[in-house]
């Protein structure tokens, strides 16, 4: 079920999950990931070893300094370190991530490149930031009604997709010229 997904996929998105989030310590949010929590209520049951993992998980980041502070003093990039422990904490099989880039220091987004390409997991990011593709996908697709499945995937860097997209784009364009080459002839 659903708690079986959370437990398998890691999700950081855009924003932080739930409105209690800026109210809770970096610690106490990385743990409520273990709870499929948006933050750590009364009522849920917190053991040392989750404690344990949520440290672990946010020392492999470089963000153990954020233990103690509330996520809603933190600066918006300490804020996204956070959230990844987050995801990462359940030792995901897949990391979705939405924009990760977005409020990243230089040293951040290297930082981010670097636990994608080590890690033992699959990523999936939805991103505008080229540079980011560049440096770490294998594959990337495009959703757009423009293409005839209605996506171009193409396997490499953001680099290769352009020449993939360039070579389809020209196909179309030679496509389209022999379609009005034959309206004329009728």
């Amino acid at each position: 079920g659903v708690c079986d997904v959370r437990q398998r996929v890691g999700v950081v998105g855009a924003e932080l999950p739930g409105e209690r989030t800026p109210l809770t310590n970096g610690l106490d949010s990385v743990v409520s990931g273990l709870l499929g929590s948006s933050t750590l209520w009364p009522n849920l049951t917190v053991t040392p070893e989750m404690y344990d993992r949520a440290e672990e998980a946010m020392k492999l980041l470089d963000a153990g300094y954020l233990a103690g502070k509330l996520v809603g003093e933190m600066s918006a990039g300490e804020q996204r370190r956070v959230m990844i422990a987050r995801a990462l904490v359940n030792k995901p099989e897949m990391l979705l991530l939405d924009e990760p880039t977005n409020h990243l220091d230089l040293a951040g987004i290297a930082w981010l490149e670097d636990l994608i390409r080590q890690a033992p997991f699959a990523t999936v990011a939805i991103s505008h930031d080229r540079h980011f593709l560049e440096n770490f996908a294998l594959e990337i697709a495009e959703l757009n009604r423009a293409y005839p499945s209605g996506l171009l995937r193409a396997k490499g860097t953001y680099s290769d997709f352009l020449d993939a997209k360039q070579a389809f784009l020209a196909s179309e364009a030679k496509r389209q010229e022999s379609l009005e080459n034959r309206v004329r002839v009728e």
